[in-house]
């Protein structure tokens, strides 16, 4: 019932932390923000990924509908 600091291991130029996962339990990860003058050349991509995304979930959510229209024709 109380936080364990089960240390970290950071991945190079990657913004992935790790540490082992010895017990049951629940796991929190945290780091360090990165400074906006580093993610300036990623969030273009960002939002590319964003936008593909809510692209892909509209399409799989009208699916169904255009399927029922076709059917009943």
């Amino acid at each position: 019932r109380s936080w364990t600091n089960i240390g970290k291991q950071a991945v190079a130029g990657q913004p992935f932390v790790g540490g082992p996962f010895n017990a049951v339990g629940w796991y929190e990860g945290a780091a360090q923000a990165r400074s906006a003058t580093s993610g300036g050349a990623s969030s273009g991509g960002t939002i590319v990924v964003v936008a593909l995304v809510a692209i892909l979930a509209l399409a799989l959510g009208f699916f169904p509908l255009l399927r029922r229209r076709v059917r009943r024709r």
